[in-house]
C-alpha cells in the first residue's frame, strides 16, 4: 500500500482506496449519492459514496455538523457563537444545524477552547 492511500474495508472481502490521507482532508460534502473531499491546499475529489458511507469510517477528528457537511476539527480556525458558523482555515465557514450545534460547541469548549470567539 502506498503511503499516500487509505484502503477503507466496509464489507467483508471489498475495499475502496482514498488517493490521500485522511490527515489531508478539510472537509466532506454531500452531493446526492456523491461525496465531494475538500483537500489541503483547495483540491477537490468526488467520490460514488454518500456522506453516511464516510461518516462511520473516518478517525474522532472529523465531525458532521449538518446533513451535507463533515468537517475536520484539526482545520477549524474559529467557532462563532453569535452565527453558528465553523470557520475553517482554508477561509471557508459552514454553519451549523441547530441540532447539532449543542454537542458541537460542547466538543469544541472542552478540547478547542482557543477556537471560541
Amino acid at each position: 500500500m502506498n503511503s499516500y492511500t487509505h484502503t477503507i474495508t466496509h464489507y467483508p472481502g471489498k475495499h475502496h482506496r482514498l488517493p490521500f490521507l485522511f490527515e489531508d482532508i478539510v472537509r466532506l460534502e454531500g452531493e446526492g449519492n456523491y461525496t465531494v473531499f475538500t483537500l489541503v491546499g483547495g483540491k477537490q475529489c468526488i467520490t460514488s459514496r454518500t456522506l453516511r458511507f464516510y461518516e462511520e469510517l473516518l478517525p474522532n477528528s472529523f465531525v458532521r455538523i449538518h446533513k451535507g457537511c463533515i468537517i475536520n476539527i484539526a482545520f477549524l480556525a474559529k467557532l462563532c457563537i453569535s452565527e453558528r458558523m465553523a470557520l475553517l482555515t482554508d477561509g471557508s465557514s459552514i454553519g451549523i444545524a441547530r441540532r447539532r450545534w449543542p454537542q458541537f460547541r460542547e466538543l469544541v469548549e472542552t478540547q478547542y477552547r482557543g477556537f471560541i470567539q
